[in-house]
């Protein structure tokens, strides 16, 4: 079930943002605050995007969407800011800071759905779709299947080199491998793997190393999947590779 996180000290808003996000088949986890939100985000298995408000106590929705921001975890989860309508200072701060999107107060069900829907459209995707992939590279059937199998049997390898050099505390080889793994991953235009990818050479302690790897060989784990997908029979007019869940 895909999860979103809604954070909101208004009972009656975050009911309303509920009830719309479950008729589209959203699970959803309400908390009253940021400090709630980040406790919650931190032992979290899966969350499709946040909807925070901006006017909390303690935290603001802006302070939250930064601190979010600098867990490698999270750089590139997506954050719908709830903001009053006359409130032009915070969303120019929020622009600035990278929020894109917005939802004004008082919420309409037509609004938010409009905000999850375009939300969902821009979602990094597991790998590009079977049909795109092959007019981009030019490839027949065939030839796709037997890149897709290459690709597949690379990455597997470069893991099994990440995963050594992961136990065994070496950063800057795992950084090496991870520069390895780019060239096949871009390739098959694995979106969500390669922004993985940029948490890990970028990580400055252990802490979010241990973090960002996790994350990696997870995405590594969905695109296994993604590429086994590939390489079995379809159904003549029928793609399964569009794969952005």
């Amino acid at each position: 079930m895909r999860t979103i996180l809604v954070i909101d000290d208004d009972p009656v808003s975050i009911r309303l943002i509920e009830m719309i996000a479950t008729r589209y088949g959203y699970e959803t986890v309400s908390k009253s605050s940021g400090h709630d939100a980040l406790t919650w985000l931190d032992t979290a298995e899966s969350v499709e995007m946040v909807i925070s408000d901006q006017r909390m106590a303690n935290m603001s929705g802006l302070e939250l969407f930064s601190t979010v921001r600098a867990d490698v975890r999270f750089r590139h989860l997506p954050f719908i800011l709830c903001t009053g309508f006359a409130d032009e200072p915070t969303v120019r701060e929020a622009i600035r800071l990278g929020i894109r999107h917005f939802i004004v107060k008082p919420i309409t069900p037509k609004v938010v759905m409009e905000k999850i829907s375009l939300v969902e459209s821009e979602r990094p995707r597991i790998m590009e779709s079977r049909d795109a992939a092959m007019a981009r590279l030019r490839l027949s059937d065939l030839e796709y299947k037997s890149l897709v199998r290459t690709c597949r049997e690379h990455i597997l390898t470069l893991r099994d080199e990440l995963s050594k050099a992961f136990k065994g505390g070496d950063r800057i080889t795992m950084v090496m491998v991870a520069a390895r793994l780019r060239e096949p991953v871009t390739l098959v235009d694995a979106t969500r793997l390669l922004h993985a990818i940029d948490g890990l050479e970028s990580t400055r302690t252990w802490k979010d190393l241990d973090d960002a790897a996790t994350l990696v060989f997870r995405e590594i784990g969905e695109l296994e999947v993604a590429l086994e997908e590939e390489t079995r029979p379809h159904l003549a007019g029928r793609s399964m590779g569009s794969l952005a869940p």
